[in-house]
């Protein structure tokens, strides 16, 4: 008798819609979570980023620091 192969399961896609993403947000915020807004000030984000720059020297630019 021949044993079948395992066949690989398909990852699914996950494309959260508007409402998944806000009922996601208010649990979040529910159970103690806080949110802070990230603003770049006078500078192009996207110049800092493809600068030559370590790693580092981009968390500290969105952390504020």
């Amino acid at each position: 008798m021949k044993r079948r192969g395992r066949r690989k399961r398909r990852a699914t896609s996950f494309n959260p819609n508007r409402d998944y993403v806000t009922s996601a947000v208010r649990e979040y915020l529910k159970t103690g979570g806080k949110i802070t807004h990230l603003k770049a000030e006078d500078v192009n984000f996207e110049v800092f980023i493809t600068a030559k720059e370590s790693g580092s020297a981009a968390d500290d630019f969105l952390a504020g620091e």
